[in-house]
């Protein structure tokens, strides 16, 4: 049976972290990424451009956005619910951990890399802190710079306790 678009663009997405992880950047290279996801070059350049910097912004962005459920907003207007569903998030973080220990080796590795996948686990990191804070309850953001340095410390946390 073919592979469903979705199936290939996770695949494009597993593969570019294994070769980020086992030999880093330089090791993500269009005909490799090709060969081993399964899928060709001409379907890579259609869907996600015909550079590796291509696939590593697609991978590590694709990768993080699920992580960090950037794509899941909390609806919660009070601060006992916002609680609630904020515990239930870092609960499923720590399923997430163990399912796919390779994102937070990642992360680990790379979030101070100089280079475009450090930069790239910055800039989201950078939109789950941003994120967070938007979907504090207004009780809690009544000193902004409070509530971003909260939200900091928290996403912090749950880094180190993945």
């Amino acid at each position: 049976m073919p592979k469903s678009k979705e199936e290939r663009y996770a695949d494009v997405s597993r593969v570019v972290a294994g070769l980020l992880l086992r030999a880093g950047p330089d090791a993500v290279r269009v005909s490799t990424v090709a060969r081993l996801a399964g899928v060709s070059r001409p379907w890579l350049y259609k869907y996600l451009g015909g550079e590796p910097d291509d696939l590593i912004r697609y991978a590590v962005r694709d990768l993080g956005v699920r992580f960090s459920q950037l794509d899941q907003p909390v609806h919660a207007a009070d601060v006992p619910a916002w609680r609630a569903a904020i515990a239930a998030r870092a609960h499923q973080g720590l399923r997430d951990a163990v399912d796919a220990p390779q994102v937070m080796e990642g992360v680990q590795r790379f979030i101070r890399h100089p280079g475009l996948v450090g930069a790239l686990i910055r800039d989201i990191e950078a939109q789950h802190v941003d994120r967070f804070v938007a979907d504090m309850p207004p009780a809690l953001t009544a000193d902004p710079d409070a509530a971003r340095a909260f939200a900091r410390r928290f996403s912090a946390l749950c880094l180190g306790m993945y």
